[in-house]
């Protein structure tokens, strides 16, 4: 599939899927700079594609690359503010940065656009951890329990929604459901 994809890109640039599809088959095989180069690539033909800045600010997320995130996540917001999945990455990078009232507030904008959704309530309970509110923070990673397995519920065959709900599982101490997620995932 890499192989075809690239070939696709180098034979026709304007095929916007190719840009998606090949950054997400790197991603998944924890080929991180090579994602963000096919997404930093995708964006040269597409520069004002809020969906691409939203898979690079993950990117960047998973290669350590944290204000890197943040400007990508940042840049999906002024193109499409209205798409929750931006927020969560920038809440998610906010965390890395330990700016956790920053990131409390980017996943309160996240669950505004989307509510019940699990991975913005995990990032937001993470944030309220570190912040040493426990309360809050269980509060938070039951409520990313109960959308994490709606989510993971809804498609089955996405790993990372099985290792976000193993992270969450484990936040509460229940490893047993944990290990089942991360097994599914």
């Amino acid at each position: 599939a890499i192989e075809y994809y690239e070939k696709a890109i180098n034979v026709k640039p304007e095929i916007y899927g190719s840009y998606n599809a090949l950054s997400d088959i790197y991603r998944s095989r924890n080929e991180f700079d090579k994602a963000i180069n096919i997404a930093r690539q995708g964006l040269q033909y597409y520069p004002k594609d809020s969906n691409l800045y939203t898979s690079l600010s993950w990117y960047y997320s998973l290669a350590d690359r944290h204000q890197d995130a943040i400007i990508a996540a940042k840049s999906a917001i002024t193109l499409a503010p209205e798409q929750y999945m931006a927020y969560t990455n920038l809440c998610r990078a906010y965390n890395d940065t330990k700016d956790y009232q920053l990131a409390i507030q980017t996943c309160n904008n996240a669950l505004r656009i989307n509510p019940g959704d699990g991975e913005s309530y995990l990032y937001m309970a993470r944030a309220y951890e570190f912040l040493k509110q426990t309360d809050k923070a269980l509060e938070n990673y039951k409520k990313a329990i109960e959308g994490l397995e709606k989510f993971t519920q809804a498609t089955p065959d996405y790993s990372d929604g099985f290792y976000l709900l193993g992270n969450a599982y484990f936040s509460v101490g229940n490893d047993n459901a944990a290990i089942t997620a991360y097994n599914r995932c």
